[in-house]
C-alpha cells in the first residue's frame, strides 16, 4: 500500500472497502487529490479545535539537528510529558477517580497553513515547521499537570529538548474551571491584550490570591505565573471563536 493511502486509510476506510467488495486492484495505483487530502486535514484539525480547549506550538531548542533526529527526539519528549499527567492522575485518584487524559501529540508538525486558516490568524511567522500537542484544561490534576510540564520546561537546559512557543487557550470554553478563573483575570484590564508584559502578568497572577481555598484557583494563579516565566508576552485573539494566543518572544537557539 502506498504511503497516502497509509497515512489516510483510516480516514478513507479502504480496509473496509477491499474487505466488503473484494477489491482486486492494486492500492498503490490509487491517486487521492491534493484537494481532498487538504479537505480531510481540515476537517481533521478543525474536530481537534472544537474538541480540545488547550494546544501547545514548539520546536527543538537546537535547530542544527536533522528531521529523522528531531522525530526521535519528539518521541521521547511525548512519553516524558506524558508521564507528568499520568503521575498528577495517580495523585489526584483518591479525591478524583477520573484519570486525565494523556496529550494528543501530533506525530509530525502539522501543516501551520492550515491551522492558520482555521483560526484566521499567523501561528508562526518564521515559516519554521512547529510540533504540536492539544490538551483540554477541564479537571485540577489535567491544569496541574499542564503548568508541572510549563515550570520544567522552564528550567530545563538540554539542546535536546523542544521548548514552546506558543499557547493557545479556548476562552470559549465556559464548562472548564480553570478557563473559567483565568478568563476574568485577563480580562481585568481593558488594554490587556494589547500591552501584556512580564511584570504585569505576575501582577495579575498575584492579585487573583484570594482568602479561597480553592485549588483550581490556585492552580491557575501558578500557570499564569509560568506564561511570564516562559515568555508568553504577545497575546492575540484569533478570529475563530475566542482562541486566545499567547506567543513567545523569539527565544535564542542555535542555528
Amino acid at each position: 500500500m502506498s504511503r497516502i493511502l497509509t497515512k489516510y486509510g483510516n480516514l478513507l476506510e479502504n480496509g473496509k472497502f477491499v474487505s466488503r467488495y473484494g477489491f482486486k486492484g492494486d492500492p498503490s495505483k490509487i491517486e487521492i487529490s491534493t484537494e481532498l487530502i487538504k479537505s480531510m486535514t481540515l476537517d481533521r484539525y478543525s474536530r481537534y479545535l472544537n474538541f480540545y480547549n488547550c494546544f501547545v506550538l514548539l520546536r527543538p531548542r537546537d535547530s542544527r539537528f536533522h528531521l529523522r533526529h528531531k522525530n526521535l527526539l519528539w518521541r521521547s519528549f511525548c512519553r516524558d510529558t506524558s508521564s507528568l499527567y499520568d503521575k498528577e492522575s495517580t495523585l489526584q485518584s483518591v479525591q478524583n477517580p477520573t484519570s486525565a487524559p494523556s496529550p494528543v501529540f501530533f506525530e509530525k508538525p502539522p501543516k501551520m497553513a492550515l491551522l492558520n486558516e482555521l483560526l484566521g490568524c499567523e501561528l508562526n511567522d518564521n515559516g519554521k515547521d512547529c510540533f504540536c500537542f492539544f490538551q483540554n484544561l477541564d479537571s485540577l490534576h489535567s491544569t496541574a499537570a499542564f503548568r508541572q510540564y510549563l515550570e520544567r520546561t522552564k528550567s530545563s537546559k538540554s539542546v535536546t529538548d523542544f521548548e514552546p512557543v506558543a499557547v493557545a487557550i479556548n476562552m470559549d470554553d465556559h464548562s472548564s474551571p480553570a478557563i473559567s478563573y483565568i478568563q476574568p483575570l485577563l480580562e481585568d484590564s481593558a488594554q490587556i491584550y494589547s500591552d501584556l508584559n512580564y511584570e504585569k502578568l505576575l501582577r495579575i497572577a498575584k492579585h487573583s490570591q484570594t482568602k479561597s481555598s480553592d485549588p483550581m484557583r490556585k492552580e491557575v494563579k501558578r500557570i499564569l505565573e509560568a506564561f511570564a516565566e516562559n515568555g508568553f508576552l504577545i497575546p492575540r485573539m484569533a478570529k475563530r471563536g475566542r482562541w486566545l494566543l499567547l506567543t513567545a518572544e523569539s527565544p535564542a537557539v542555535n542555528r
